[in-house]
Parts: C-alpha cells; structure tokens; sequence
C-alpha cells in the first residue's frame, strides 16, 4: 500500500512541475477566486437591497399604505 502511495505521490509531484499543468491550476485558482469574490460582492448588494425592502415594509406598516408588489414579492420569497 506504500508503495502505491509513493508511485502516485512521485507521479503527482513530477506533473506538478510541468509548466502546462501548473499555469492550469493557476487558472483554475484564480478564476475560483475570482468567482467567489463576485459571488460575495452580489451577497452584499443582496443583503443592502433587503435592508431597503424591509425599510419599506416598516414605513408602510407605519403610514398604512400599501406594498408596491415587487416589494411584496421580495417580502413573499423570503418566508
């Protein structure tokens, strides 16, 4: 079994030290970053727009008048 181990462990750190393979993998890790980076900068512009439906909802709820039903569609999906 340690031999198995070390074959594939010597085989993986020689393709490791190809340039092709490594500029690859720095590809896929900048593009993953990359991605995650947009995915979180969205999350905040989500988190900010739900902060105003929620304003709206709580003067509304003040003032009596009534949901405009894009606010109220947001309000139904989130429950």
């Amino acid at each position: 079994m340690t031999d198995i181990a070390n074959t594939l462990l010597g085989a993986l750190c020689a393709c490791m030290q190809n340039p092709t393979v490594q500029e690859k993998l720095g590809y896929i890790f900048t593009s993953t970053s990359t991605l995650l980076d947009d995915v979180e900068n969205e999350l905040e512009d989500l988190k900010a727009m739900e902060d105003g439906v929620l304003h709206i909802q709580e003067e509304a709820n003040r003032t009596g008048k009534q949901l405009t039903p894009p606010v109220q569609r947001w309000l139904d999906k989130k429950i």
